[in-house]
């Protein structure tokens, strides 16, 4: 018997080998870079319920949509949200080659300037303080709202400040006014803020993606299939079970009721709506862009006016992807 033991030795220390050899080849996960925005929990149900496999996908959760875009400029990770103006800051800088997996949502509301309770309109800013992120969507919806009301960036006083700490510099009057979104948005109205402009009263402006670097695209066509595929499967899911919804409301640290409240200003996509979003020849993505382009230009939040075809070239067979039809 000893003998027999020993003649499997070989055998198992073999055995070994090849499993730690394919653990050291095992492809590292599919980082998405995400910030606290309601959509984006529709991806952190579906790794929940088992369609994304932690060991393929790995959901980064960053503190602001600023840090996203610098992660993904960076190659800290593969794939992420963003918005459709901070998408054409990316791919104007040249760092990396962003293409759409699909359209997630609109903002019908969701992102948004809340004031002071002594400002009325977004006239009354002027001269006021503002926080706001420069880097991303809320200077976009800042330029919007100033312009509305007959008035420049000059004629504010602009404080840079990421979403995660916008609710407290409101409570303690450091800001008179903040621009920003959900769930914040909601937070600062419970503690007394006034709305004076939202993305309600800029539709089909604030669209927000899922976009990957090409390179990387081009080799995992099956992992984007599979993304593609878990939030098609998230967003059926999150309309016809009040389980889901009441998941992703207590991920956001809010209620049931406050979550379906929020729901009511963000349009959430379905699959096959961004499919025909993205299909050739894709005229009203490609106004809405067009005109963002411009509005981001006028306001010098982008330098100069870059191509934004490459962002809607796919590699693949459109007929043969979860992504594209």
């Amino acid at each position: 018997m000893r003998r027999r033991v020993h003649s499997l030795v070989p055998v198992l220390v073999f055995a070994a080998s090849l499993v730690t050899a394919c653990r050291a080849d095992r492809e590292p996960p599919l980082r998405i870079g995400t910030v606290f925005w309601p959509s984006n929990e529709l991806l952190f149900l579906a790794q929940d319920q088992g369609w994304l496999s932690p060991s393929e996908f790995r959901l980064v959760e960053f503190v602001d949509d600023g840090e996203v875009m610098r992660g993904f400029r960076n190659r800290a990770i593969e794939a992420a949200w963003l918005s459709m103006d901070e998408m054409l800051a990316v791919g104007q800088s040249g760092a990396v080659d962003p293409v759409i997996l699909f359209l997630s949502d609109e903002s019908r509301g969701g992102d948004a300037v809340i004031a002071q309770p002594d400002l009325i309109t977004a006239a009354d800013l002027k001269d006021r303080r503002v926080a706001a992120q420069i880097n991303s969507v809320n200077a976009y919806l800042l330029d919007r709202a100033l312009k509305q009301a007959g008035l420049a960036a000059s004629n504010v006083r602009l404080v840079n400040l990421p979403p995660y700490r916008h609710l407290a510099a409101f409570r303690r009057r450091e800001v008179d006014a903040v621009v920003t979104y959900e769930p914040v948005r909601s937070q600062l109205l419970e503690a007394g803020g006034v709305e004076i402009f939202s993305s309600a009263s800029t539709p089909f402006e604030i669209l927000r993606v899922l976009v990957i670097r090409r390179d990387y695209l081009e080799s995992h066509e099956q992992l984007a299939d599979t993304l593609c595929s878990a939030w098609s499967r998230a967003v059926t899911e999150v309309a016809s079970s009040p389980m889901a919804r009441s998941w992703i409301a207590n991920r956001l640290g809010t209620t049931d009721a406050g979550f379906e409240r929020m729901m009511e200003r963000i349009r959430i996509i379905s699959l096959s709506e961004s499919r025909e979003w993205l299909a050739v020849p894709r005229p009203q993505l490609v106004a809405t862009i067009a005109r963002l382009q411009g509005e981001l230009l006028s306001a010098g939040l982008l330098s100069a006016p870059t191509p934004f075809d490459p962002l809607f070239r796919w590699p693949f067979a459109s007929g043969l992807s979860a992504c594209r039809r």
